[in-house]
Parts: structure tokens; sequence; C-alpha cells
């Protein structure tokens, strides 16, 4: 043992100095040092630690680049990477934590140095034991760049083709990406794909059996068709650093089509072809899976009570016969603007924008709201930092078409049974909630309001003896008038004590498209990020945003502090509001209807002036963009809608 021991005292130092080289070498990207250290390495016959092989790649891959790196240096870099590399083969036992990195910088530096076909060996191998590892979206840009290079568009689409949207893709129907890099690394495989398009045209690249140069051009045409069909699918706006704009005026100009920046006016309407941008909607079927998603956010893991409540809930929106074209969301306007040392819930802000609603011709309002914001004698201040809530785990992936509602609906109470059965049916009908103006006419034959009678009763933890009158304050008797003329008009809609409210605006207003409600419109500005996050981001989310969410702002005076009377509340001085409904075209890439013409909508980076906060699009939405890039085809005259 003492024998062994003396023996592995050196080796371990050997090993230890070999690492501090290769790390010092690697710090300064030494090329030729670090190939130095891994003589001595290969001579000492010792093992290094994994990412010692990780390390040594990285520096060679760093060096690669610049147009001072021609192909022959390349090729002699790759020649080096792939004695390293079968090193690591030969030394390496746990693959965990280093696997996926030696095999991306394997790809990139074949992919460098001309030889694509080892790049898609290595890939192979990187999914096969004992690495097994599924390779990332970045790991296939490198590939995409020899043949962009070289004008390999075949070779391009057929990696697209068969690995990169097949790998990489969701999978399931929501948004391709879920994070900003992710939207970059998308946007530079198109661009990718163009400019390996528009390379292989210039240089007349025809390797198609029966060729010629109008069979050439025509194929090239489709493909250019295509690859837009899928920008339009993956990426509804460019990014202005992904390279995706440059390579789409590339690709145009090979087609002899002019390419222009412009800017789309609030009528539509495109300066450079007269086109009419159009909105762009939901299907029914989107709208369906929509509101079921909704309904998951509310009942899957919930309590007991909380599905109770959201029966009742469903029950009395099934026996209703109301068509809403407006649900506002209570919380959010009554907490707007309320970030001040003593800001309170505002009534005020919420009858301001209510009267704002009915001077747009938005007379169908439906107000949802706590219990807890409805009783004057609480205290409605609000703290001076948001209290962090908890963060609730994505939805989980439905295993079959039947969904939890049906159960839960089944064990109804009896005095909702009929009810929540039609909505059992018209779910698995997918015709939305019904509109059962039979069960809710009164009796004079008019349909009834949503007051609180219409309504599931309040909890025993939110019922409170009403205190009289004359012991409320004036501020207080302003809560209690309002709540009262909100009730009498019919417009409150008081949400389930165990239910977060948002769900219940949301799922109201997705049921009121469902009844064929015309421009129905949710008004807050609550980005709904943590809902969409929960959803898994769906695609029809995101356009159901676009089209169905009006933004406020209320501009009012705050109130002096109150002396010596702390429980005291002072209500705002409301001097106007305003709204801000969507605009009359979706900010995505559109295409003419005949063809003529293309509309790409440039990200813009810039920070929304003071006073647009209340406007500014949530990272659940893309932002709105003033910037667009058109191309459009000079020989034919474009007229009419996108």
């Amino acid at each position: 043992c003492a024998m062994g021991k003396k023996a592995a005292d050196p080796q371990r130092a050997e090993v230890k100095r070999l690492q501090v080289l290769l790390t010092e070498a690697c710090k300064q990207k030494a090329v030729d040092r670090v190939l130095e250290v891994f003589k001595e390495w290969e001579s000492a016959q010792v093992i290094l630690a994994p990412n010692c092989f990780a390390q040594a790649l990285s520096v060679l891959a760093a060096c690669d680049t610049g147009a001072e790196n021609g192909d022959a240096a390349r090729t002699e870099r790759f020649g080096h990477a792939k004695r390293i590399f079968a090193r690591a083969l030969a030394d390496v036992r746990d693959w965990r934590g280093v696997g996926e990195s030696i095999y991306t910088l394997m790809v990139r530096l074949a992919s460098r140095a001309g030889d694509p076909l080892a790049a898609m060996q290595y890939l192979e191998q990187m999914r096969q034991p004992p690495v097994s590892i599924r390779p990332k979206l970045r790991t296939f840009i490198p590939i995409l760049e020899a043949c962009a290079s070289r004008g390999l568009s075949d070779e391009a689409e057929a990696l697209y083709r068969d690995e990169i949207f097949s790998t990489c893709r969701p999978a399931e129907d929501t948004a391709i990406w879920t994070t900003d890099d992710e939207d970059r690394l998308w946007q530079c495989v198109f661009a990718l794909r163009l400019r390996a398009l528009s390379r292989a045209l210039a240089a007349g690249d025809d390797r198609r059996e029966g060729g010629g140069e109008p069979r050439r051009v025509e194929d090239g045409l489709r493909r250019l068709e295509a690859i837009l069909d899928d920008v339009r699918a993956v990426c509804p706006q460019l990014r202005a650093d992904s390279g995706l704009p440059e390579a789409l005026q590339e690709a145009f100009g090979m087609r002899e089509w002019r390419v222009e920046q412009a800017q789309i006016g609030e009528d539509a309407r495109c300066p450079r072809t007269s086109t009419v941008l159009q909105p762009m909607h939901c299907s029914d079927e989107d709208v369906r899976g929509l509101l079921s998603l909704v309904e998951r956010l509310a009942i899957e893991d919930a309590s007991p009570k909380a599905l109770d409540n959201w029966k009742d809930f469903k029950a009395w929106l099934a026996r209703t016969d109301h068509e809403w074209d407006t649900v506002i969301d209570g919380a959010n306007v009554g907490h707007h603007n309320q970030n001040f040392a003593q800001g309170a819930f505002s009534h005020a802000q919420i009858e301001e924008v209510i009267e704002q609603c009915n001077q747009a011709g938005r007379r169908r309002v439906a107000l949802v709201l706590r219990e807890r914001w409805l009783q004057p004698e609480l205290d409605f201040s609000v703290p001076s930092s948001k209290r962090k809530k908890r963060r609730l785990p994505q939805l989980g992936r439905p295993d079959s078409e039947a969904t939890g509602d049906v159960a839960m609906l089944d064990s109804c109470p009896a005095a909702t049974a009929a009810a929540s059965s039609a909505v059992a049916r018209s779910a698995a009908s997918g015709a939305g909630p019904p509109a059962a103006g039979a069960t809710a006419a009164a009796a004079d034959g008019r349909p009834q309001a949503a007051t609180a009678q219409d309504q599931p009763r309040r909890s025993a933890a939110e019922s409170t003896e009403a205190v009289p009158e004359e012991e409320l304050s004036e501020a207080q008797r302003q809560v209690a008038i309002l709540d009262k003329d909100w009730r009498q008009r019919g417009i409150l809609v008081v949400s389930p004590p165990s239910i977060d409210d948002d769900w219940v605006a949301m799922y109201i207003a997705v049921a009121m498209c469902l009844r064929g409600v015309s421009d129905v419109q949710l008004v807050t500005n609550d980005e709904f990020r943590d809902h969409f996050w929960r959803m898994r981001q769906p695609t029809a989310f995101r356009t159901w945003r676009e089209r169905h969410l009006t933004r406020y702002h209320v501009l009012s005076e705050r109130p002096e502090p109150c002396d010596g009377e702390e429980d005291e509340f002072r209500p705002q001085q409301i001097q106007s509001a305003q709204l801000f409904p969507p605009p009359l075209y979706s900010c995505c890439v559109q295409r003419s209807l005949d063809g003529s013409c293309w509309h790409f909508p440039v990200r813009s980076r810039e920070v929304a002036a003071p006073g647009e906060e209340a406007m500014r699009v949530a990272s659940s939405n893309p932002p709105k963009c003033s910037d667009w890039l058109v191309a459009w085809d000079p020989r034919r005259a474009t007229q009419g809608g996108a």
C-alpha cells in the first residue's frame, strides 16, 4: 500500500501541473501552447479531468474565425481537434456535464473546416450511448453556416427538414421559442437557409437531374416561398440582430424585387405598396382549446373548495344569456398607479374606465371583482412593496382527450346538475358555454342582470356584517354607492373567493368569443406572463391577446397625506382615462393575397417613452413594431388587403 501511494503521488502532481498549464494557455487563447501541453499530456500517459478536453477544443474553435484563418488553417486545426477528441473517447468514462460541449465543439470545427459530413457524423454519435444527448438548436448552426457559405441549398434544406425541425420543434402546439435566445437562434436558422439559396442561385449551381436555367430558377423560387412560409409560421416578427432582415433583402434581390423600409400608420395601409395589412384571428378550434387551458389553470391541482367555486361559476355562466363585448379586470384597474405611500385601491378609477367604455360605444360591460373589494368597511390601502406570489407549476400534458372538466362537473350539486351537464355537453361538442336564455329569463321575459343574487353565494369567510351607513366615512360611502350602482346596472360579476380573478375574467372573455359576440375586449394592463408560462406558451393565446386586449391609462392627482389620520384614505382626483384598443392590423409577417408583396415587422429595441408603459406589450406577446421591411414585385400592381 505504501509503495502504491508513493507511485501515485508523482502521477497526481503531474496531472495537477498539466491542468494548470492548460488552464493558463486557454486563458491566453494561445493555440500553439495548448497543443504543446496536449503533447506533454499524451507523452505522460496520465488521465486528466474530462473538462480539460472541452477547454482545449474551445480554444481551437475560438481561434478558428476571422478572415486571417483560411481554409488550410481551419483544416489544420480540425486535424488537431480530431486527435484531442480521439483521446477523449479513450479516457472519458463519464460524459455527463461535458458530452454536449465536446460534441458541439467538434461539430463547429468540422463545419468550419468544410467537412459537413463529418459534422453530421458527430451529431449522430452524440445521440448514441454513452453520451445519449439530444442536440440543441445551437449545435446545428455551424453546419448551416458551412452550407450557406458554399451555396449548398439542397444540403441546408435536408438538414432543416430531417434534423433541425424534427429534433428541436416543441412536442406540442406551443410557440416555437420559449426564450429570447431561442427566438434569435431560429431566426438565424432561416437567415442561413436563405443565404444558402441565394448563393446557389448566384453561382448557377444546378445539380438536379434534367436541370437547366429555367428549371433552376423555378425550383429556387418555390424553395424561397417555402422558406418564407416557415418564417411566417415560426417568427412572426424579425429581430434586427439576427441577420434575417439582410438575408431577406438578398433573397428578394435575386427575384428582382424591390425591398425598402416603411412605417405602417394607424390606417394599416402600407405607403410603399398601398396594401392594407390585416388582423390575424384565432380559429374556433383554437379558441375552444384556449378556453380549456384557462379552465385547467383553475381546476388542475385545485382544492375541493376551489373546485366547488369553479363548478358554481360555470353553472351560473351557463344559465346566463349575457353577451358582454367588454370584460374589465377590476382588480387591475383598481390597483393602477397606486404604488406610492398613500396608495389605495381606487373604485373611482374603475368607474372612470367603465365610463370610457360606454363613451366608446361599449355598453355591454362585465366588471370582474372579488367581494373583498366591495366591502367599504375594509382597509383598501396598498402595501408599498408587492407581496411575491408563489409560482405555480406549468400545466401537465394531458394524457388523453378526456379533461378533468367532465369528471369535475359530474359531482355538481343536484341544483346545478342540469346546467352543469349542459356545460359538459357543450365543451365536448366544441360550442363553448351555452347561453341558456330560458333559464335566465325573469318573469317579464327580460334576461336577468349579473347581480349578486344571480351568482354563486358569498363564502362564510367573505361574509361580514354590514356596517351602518352613518358609521362610514365619506370615502367609504362612495365605495358603497358604486357597489350598489354596479349591481343595479347589472355589470358586476363577483369572482368566486377561491379562484384567481384573472382566470374568471379571461374565461368570460374567451367564452364570449365562442358565443359569437363581436370584437370582445378584455380591458387590463396585466401582462399575463405567469399564465402564459403555465399554459406552456400556446400560440393561440398570443394571437388572441393581440386582438382582444385593450390597454388603458388613468391620469389622476395623488391625494395629500392625512396628518394624524393614518387609517383614513382619501380618494384620488381623477382627471382623465384613456383606452388603447388593439390596432387595426396584426404586427406579424404578412403576405398579400396575390403573392406580389411581403411585409415583415422588425422588432424595435427602443425603450417605451414615459406614459406609454401601460401600452407596452409583454414578453408573452411580441413587442409592437414601428419599422417594417417591405418586399414587392414592381412588375405587378399591388392593391387591397394583405
